[in-house]
């Protein structure tokens, strides 16, 4: 299966971009301090990167599993943001500050993965100007 038609670069530059957002949020949240900030932000960049890359590559994601269906693209998209918004809250409970991450923040950043794609469509321009146009 060849990965020409995979959006890697632009899921990885939103999917840092958005974990930090995440991250901010749950520095004020939650206020971690220390190391923790690393560990997190880990967390946080590589939960976004996985979320967006799979809504930037329906397409090829479903091909992994051999699954098409009619409105793929809005029910994965549904699913992505399910799962984006239970991972989030998740990651509080884990923490031990349940109560404590505000569901605005979540909303927000639930929204901007989802968003993704269509935020690309922006941003492209703005990174065909800064890097390489074949990376972007």
């Amino acid at each position: 299966m060849a990965l020409d038609h995979v959006t890697l670069f632009p899921a990885l530059i939103l999917g840092i971009i958005i974990g930090f957002i995440e991250l901010l949020f749950i520095h004020a949240d939650q206020n971690f301090r220390g190391s923790h900030w690393i560990g997190h932000a880990l967390h946080a960049m590589g939960f976004s990167f996985l979320f967006i890359f799979i809504s930037m590559n329906i397409d090829y994601v479903l091909s992994l599993v051999n699954l098409s269906f009619p409105y793929q693209d809005i029910v994965v998209r549904g699913l992505v943001a399910i799962v984006a918004f239970i991972k989030i809250s998740g990651a509080a409970a884990v923490a031990g500050k349940v109560g404590r991450e505000k569901m605005v923040h979540i909303i927000v950043v639930v929204a901007l993965i989802t968003a993704a794609p269509f935020l690309w469509d922006f941003l492209q321009p703005i990174c065909e100007g800064l890097i390489d146009k074949a990376f972007c």
